[in-house]
């Protein structure tokens, strides 16, 4: 009498494996449990923020997947081409592996509103200049005209550095969902911002919204970074200078 082989049950799904090896790697690459995270950042227009790889290091994308209007879509260049030669195969409804994670997305939650109140306050301790706080307040108002969030904190990888997905009000190559990604490294003292437009100067709208909603959020995060990163003196000495510009147009 021949034994009979042991197979695994998948927890997720009715599929029963030959190995345990097999179990893992099948919960890894279907069901994305726990290894690849996928938040919704705005649910009005069905967008999500996703690593790339399921390895580090941990660099956001994000996709698109809505049913009004029907639309599926992913940032990256290769996975539009996979996509389309399986439409074109009579595969209409094949996903690449990032959007295939929505499955499993986490429920958007809202995060924290930008208040004006603590732009004020950012304003008062020379952490940013009237110029660029109108232009944040200019954006915040458009963002809210159609109900999404101006900045959405998301938290990918084991070393936990907040990527800030920020609105752009805007499509690009590099936003070309209407939104930018934005990382602060508290440690580092760093900036970064995919945006082509800020260049060395490490000022561009997406980063003074981040620099708001960290600050509003967490104000020592802002003001230790004041005096201990090299980038973030060169943007608030900027911010200085321009306030004290203006103060000296005002007293003259």
């Amino acid at each position: 009498m021949e034994s009979k082989t042991e197979q695994f049950a998948c927890p997720h799904c009715t599929s029963m494996l030959s190995t345990y090896r097999n179990l893992t790697r099948h919960i890894r690459d279907v069901h994305y449990i726990e290894k690849t995270p996928m938040t919704c950042v705005d649910f009005v227009h069905g967008l999500y923020a996703t690593p790339k790889h399921d390895h580090s290091p941990v660099f956001p994308i994000h996709v698109m997947k809505s049913t009004n209007p029907p639309t599926i879509d992913c940032e990256l260049e290769q996975c539009r081409k996979f996509m389309q030669i399986a439409w074109s195969s009579g595969n209409p409804g094949k996903e690449c592996v990032h959007l295939e994670r929505t499955k499993h997305a986490k429920q958007y939650v809202k995060p924290a509103v930008l208040k004006s109140a603590s732009l004020q306050d950012m304003l008062s301790k020379g952490l940013m200049s009237s110029e660029w706080a109108a232009k944040c307040e200019n954006l915040d108002l458009a963002v809210k005209n159609i109900n999404v969030d101006s900045v959405f904190p998301v938290i990918f990888g084991e070393n936990k550095v907040p990527q800030r997905c920020i609105f752009t009000n805007e499509t690009d190559s590099w936003c070309q969902f209407g939104r930018t990604r934005v990382v602060f490294d508290s440690v580092a003292g760093k900036w970064n911002c995919q945006c082509k437009g800020s260049g060395k100067s490490h000022r561009c709208i997406h980063r003074m919204m981040a620099m708001w909603w960290i600050y509003q959020e967490s104000p020592n995060t802002v003001m230790m970074n004041k005096s201990t990163s090299g980038q973030m003196l060169e943007t608030l000495s900027f911010f200085n200078d321009n306030r004290y510009h203006h103060q000296t147009v005002r007293k003259a």
